[in-house]
């Protein structure tokens, strides 16, 4: 059996030994500290300029849906003056619809009955009439009146919006829905 026994000195351990690897990892993780925190004051940084991007933007919307109203109702006038041009187009390109409309309802037009307006809407393809009745049986005038549009073959819904006395005359409005295509071809006063 052999015993060996180590007779040399042995070092006294140093409390503190210089290794490169320990370096490489101390500055590893120095370095790596340093770029966190660079990179959340850089994120932090980016956060702050989309909040101040997003206020500016609601600040923008808000605005926006102030003059929504506005808008809308510019909108709405224009359609409705783009629908007065397309009738002020339409009466000048075919006055003979509008003439023949006028002369059919002086054609069917009882003697009694004054007409103190008349308006057509083209656009409601409607003609209005309001007028007074002067007549003993008012209210068989009336239907005399509405039933010679109805049969005129010009005029396919007439109502009788409204008729009240006044005095010894009945006053009376009347609206009744045109045949564009038959005012614009059949001559008044001819059969179908």
């Amino acid at each position: 059996m052999t015993i060996k026994v180590n007779i040399m000195p042995r070092e006294k351990a140093k409390w503190w030994h210089f290794d490169p690897l320990t370096v490489v990892l101390a500055l590893t993780l120095v370095l790596g500290n340093l770029g966190m925190v660079g990179y959340g004051r850089l994120l932090t940084q980016r956060v702050v300029d989309s909040k101040e991007r997003l206020t500016g933007l609601e600040a923008k919307i808000r605005q926006q849906e102030e003059q929504l109203p506005v808008l809308n109702q510019r909108e709405e006038r224009i359609s409705k003056l783009e629908r007065q041009i397309q009738a002020i187009k339409s009466l000048k390109d075919d006055p003979l619809r509008y003439a023949h409309l006028l002369t059919q309802v002086a054609l069917v037009l009882p003697a009694s009955v004054w007409l103190e307006r008349l308006s057509i809407e083209p656009a409601r393809e409607t003609v209005a009439l309001n007028g007074t009745v002067s007549d003993p049986l008012p209210m068989g005038t009336l239907a005399t009146l509405v039933v010679a549009l109805r049969q005129s073959g010009y005029f396919d819904h007439t109502e009788l919006k409204t008729a009240v006395r006044k005095d010894h005359v009945f006053t009376f409005q009347l609206e009744a829905h045109y045949k564009p295509e038959v005012a614009a071809r059949r001559t008044p006063g001819k059969e179908l």
